[in-house]
């Protein structure tokens, strides 16, 4: 494990569904078309793709990886009252401990939280943090345009 200086924290959306067409675990490998072992296309990216799909029509809510406000266009930053997206996955980057609670991850962060404030989040004292998140829909694109 790195340093905690230069350890970043990351998360994935996860939504486990019995019915694999539904699944939308971002983290594990599932066939969820009807594909055969075997078969060309067994768990390959167009499984990704379902799984994605899944994540873009998903009702925001608390239980799955989330993105909040930026304490201004997009309201404050709150997990639990202004969740604003399920991004398939974020990375937060901690900066510096500028509010010096001994913890270089500002407010919502942490290497366990779910949650992290929106991307462009203006810095302040306790919000240094880069965040970088990306949609379900704009992977799909990204595979859909690289797809064979």
């Amino acid at each position: 494990m790195p340093d905690a200086a230069y350890r970043a924290a990351y998360g994935v959306y996860r939504a486990a569904n019995v019915t694999a067409s539904l699944d939308a675990d971002l983290a594990i490998r599932l066939e969820r078309g009807a594909d055969l072992p075997g078969d060309a296309h067994f768990q390959d990216a167009r499984d990704l793709v379902i799984a994605l799909n899944n994540l873009a029509h998903a009702a925001l809510s608390t239980s799955h990886l989330r993105v909040s406000g930026n304490n201004a266009t997009e309201g404050a930053v709150d997990c639990v009252n202004n969740v604003r997206s399920h991004p398939a996955f974020f990375i937060v980057f901690p900066l510096q401990d500028r509010n010096g609670d001994n913890d270089r991850f500002d407010s919502v962060h942490g290497m366990t939280s779910a949650c992290a404030y929106a991307p462009g989040t203006a810095l302040a004292v306790d919000m240094d943090d880069v965040v970088v998140a990306e949609s379900g829909t704009t992977l799909v694109g990204w595979l859909n345009a690289r797809a064979p």
